[in-house]
């Protein structure tokens, strides 16, 4: 039993510092050298990229429900590496499982209930509870990888514009499109870490539309009529409205959970795709529209009816 014990707690901290863990922000962003002026914005990021990625899948690990009974039945088959100790096998191979299966589906729905004692209101008032949190928890890294991406494409525009106002000259806009793209080299192992958060929200996202369905097929199961019931006059609707309005919100609170893993993975992509323009040693050559306009607009003569309005 004691060596079941160790050897369990050993497992147990190889699988949380393996895999999943982070190796540590600085080797993902390093350190702030002031050469940067998104650094606060890329260490924004990697706070909340942190939670989710490390931080979440520990969080939810407990109680995986459906994981860690797979993970029983295969971990047997490390028994002989234990002395043919099979009961630890088994036991080392439910941590594994509820660590490997994440945030599963039914797992989660399945916890709540047991936490409420299979009281469905109280499951689905948990699991509402829990979403509110997540869509916060969401806005928050959707609005920093947002300021990320801005304050990346006003430095590259800057190069743009000043070159092409003759502010830099073109050795000059070499030498800062390099400085620029050697950030955005950087932002690559944040981009890589936040993908795989990514992931890990999809699951969730998961998880709570498993609950949602769950709900709904539990508030649309009808109730067995006894006889007598049919001389009983016809109930009101007002119950059955209120357990609609629930679910109602319920299906709000995924499509926002849904909408905002969407957001923050379409701006992590448009972020990667910097990495493209950078790799163009001439790139700073490249003006759009929004750049050239207000510079058109200062080399342009007036008409002559607008000059002569403008003197009066």
């Amino acid at each position: 039993m004691l060596k079941t014990s160790i050897i369990l707690s050993m497992a147990i901290a190889i699988i949380l510092t393996s895999g999943c863990a982070s190796l540590g922000t600085s080797s993902r962003i390093g350190n702030n050298d002031g050469n940067d002026q998104c650094f606060k914005q890329l260490q924004k990021v990697d706070e909340l990229a942190v939670y989710y990625k490390d931080n979440r899948i520990q969080e939810i690990m407990t109680g995986t429900l459906a994981g860690a009974a797979v993970g029983a039945a295969g971990g047997a088959g490390i028994a002989a590496a234990l002395g043919n100790d099979v009961g630890a096998g088994a036991l080392i191979g439910s941590v594994a499982g509820a660590v490997t299966g994440g945030f599963s589906a039914n797992a989660y729905w399945e916890k709540k209930l047991a936490d409420a004692q299979n009281n469905k209101q109280a499951a689905i008032n948990a699991v509402n509870s829990d979403m509110r949190a997540e869509i916060s928890n969401l806005n928050k890294i959707d609005a920093a990888i947002d300021a990320l991406y801005h304050c990346r494409t006003k430095q590259r525009d800057k190069i743009r514009r000043d070159f092409a106002s003759g502010k830099l000259s073109r050795s000059q806009a070499q030498t800062e499109w390099q400085k620029w793209a050697e950030l955005i080299d950087k932002d690559k192992g944040e981009l890589a870490y936040l993908g795989e958060a990514i992931q890990n929200m999809k699951s969730i996202e998961s998880a709570y539309q498993f609950a949602s369905e769950a709900m709904v097929e539990s508030n649309d199961k009808p109730k067995k009529s006894k006889v007598s019931d049919k001389k009983k006059r016809p109930q009101s609707s007002t119950s059955t409205h209120k357990a609609t309005a629930k679910v109602g919100n319920n299906k709000g609170l995924v499509s926002s959970v849904v909408e905002k893993v969407a957001s923050v993975e379409k701006k992590t992509m448009l972020t990667a795709k910097m990495q493209q323009e950078s790799l163009n040693p001439n790139g700073f050559e490249v003006i759009n529209s929004a750049l050239t306009l207000p510079l058109l607009a200062l080399s342009i003569p007036l008409p002559i009816e607008a000059s002569a309005s403008c003197s009066q």
